[in-house]
């Protein structure tokens, strides 16, 4: 179980403190099984891969109350199908084709500065993907402002239509305190606030 219980924040990923008094259940967010929650109980997700996204938002679909745990936020994008749709789809498709197009002729002569501007481009094109997504779903500035990642952030895009909309919505609680430890019944955040939880659900 301490082998799962660790999270990724601006500092690095590290252990959690007290992970191992904790009366309720801890999972790994891709070996949840959301039929497993007894509607009423209290879930906790803490850091933000692929994989805790899809279960928050399931959780919620499901009917669960849900605490997000981020104090590191990552780029969201949404899913793109066949036929982009609306701006931050566009955005990031013609990322992903620029990306797979650079790739293509990674091979021929070109000046080191044309190099790196065209090597930037993806990276611009996806964070102003992110940007459009949040400003369409995400009608709160500051809910806003907490989730945008830092420009600098090249960690690999996540991708969802729905978790911006439940955060807007109120169904999936955003906590962007850092955890300090995690109690018997909960977790206590860097502000003090202890928040209780009967699951835990940890990024693997």
């Amino acid at each position: 179980m301490a082998t799962i219980a660790t999270t990724g924040s601006a500092s690095g990923r590290r252990a959690l403190d007290g992970i191992v008094d904790f009366a309720g259940r801890v999972v790994g967010a891709a070996d949840l099984v959301v039929s497993d929650v007894e509607i009423g109980q209290r879930v906790a997700c803490i850091g933000v891969d692929q994989a805790t996204i899809d279960a928050a938002v399931s959780l919620v679909e499901a009917g669960h109350r849900v605490k997000v745990f981020e104090d590191d936020p990552r780029l969201v994008l949404p899913r793109v199908g066949l036929i982009p749709f609306g701006r931050a789809s566009l955005c990031a498709r013609l990322a992903g084709s620029t990306r797979l197009g650079l790739r293509a002729v990674a091979f021929v002569p070109a000046p080191g500065a044309v190099r790196r501007r065209l090597g930037r481009m993806p990276s611009v094109m996806e964070h102003r993907a992110g940007s459009l997504h949040r400003r369409r779903h995400l009608d709160d500035r500051w809910d806003r402002r907490q989730l945008t990642p830092s420009r600098f952030d090249r960690r690999t895009p996540l991708r969802d239509d729905s978790y911006y909309r439940m955060v807007d919505a109120g169904s999936c609680e955003l906590i962007s305190w850092p955890v300090a430890s995690v109690t018997t019944s909960g977790i206590r955040t860097c502000d003090g606030l202890e928040h209780r939880a009967d699951w835990i659900v940890v990024a693997p």
